[in-house]
């Protein structure tokens, strides 16, 4: 049975030149059914530093801390209520490991969404191949 798994990602961000091109290296976090789940909140210089903190965060889940955040406020003038976007964010040792891969609606569905987040982390397997992106124009 398939399960969640860490995808190891290299990003190549185009430059003007050929040589101008950039190495990204990060992770995401995807669903049995290819759902992201969460994403690394900064990148790596390395693939092999990238594997390592996907190991810190498997073995030290249970010390992670979050939090939801309510971002682009809006407030809605006929009923008066605020409206924005929520995401989350998880700690390990006071410092941001992951994120959402996206905004939402509703606080539960941030907060539902932490959960599903929190509950695949230790059992994910770590994907053995490193998976190329090419981003930008050339």
């Amino acid at each position: 049975m398939p399960s969640s798994r860490f995808i190891v990602l290299s990003v190549l961000v185009a430059g003007d030149a050929d040589d101008d091109d950039q190495e990204c290296i990060s992770w995401l976090l995807v669903s049995s059914n290819n759902r992201p789940l969460g994403k690394a909140a900064a990148s790596y210089p390395s693939s092999e530093a990238c594997r390592e903190d996907v190991h810190r965060l498997r073995e030290q889940c249970g010390r992670v801390t979050s939090v939801a955040t309510l971002t682009e406020v809006t407030v809605a003038t006929e009923s008066g209520r605020l409206n924005g976007q929520w995401t989350w964010r998880a700690e390990l040792d006071g410092e941001a490991i992951a994120v959402s891969t996206r905004t939402y609606l509703r606080h539960r569905e941030c907060e539902y969404s932490l959960q599903r987040f929190l509950e695949a982390v230790p059992a994910s397997d770590l994907a053995r191949t490193v998976r190329c992106i090419r981003s930008g124009r050339r």
